[in-house]
């Protein structure tokens, strides 16, 4: 059964060249450097645009894809 056209509209969008490259590339720097803003700034856009990336591809996997590190 093929999604929605709404959702694959969506997942297209989130997922077309370029886009997608660089949002993998974040998740890549969040792994290497362990913390979302280091991320960020090592891929030069702001907290915010890491974290939305990070959503969009969390919510495109439906899993969590980084777990909090313990205080």
């Amino acid at each position: 059964m093929a999604p929605p056209r709404s959702a694959a509209v969506a997942i297209d969008t989130a997922l077309r060249p370029g886009v997608a490259d660089r949002r993998i590339d974040i998740l890549r720097l969040i792994a290497r450097t362990g913390s979302i803003s280091q991320a960020a700034r090592d891929a030069g856009v702001s907290y915010k645009a890491a974290w939305q990336a990070l959503d969009t591809l969390t919510n495109l996997a439906g899993v969590p894809l980084v777990e909090p590190l313990d205080s």
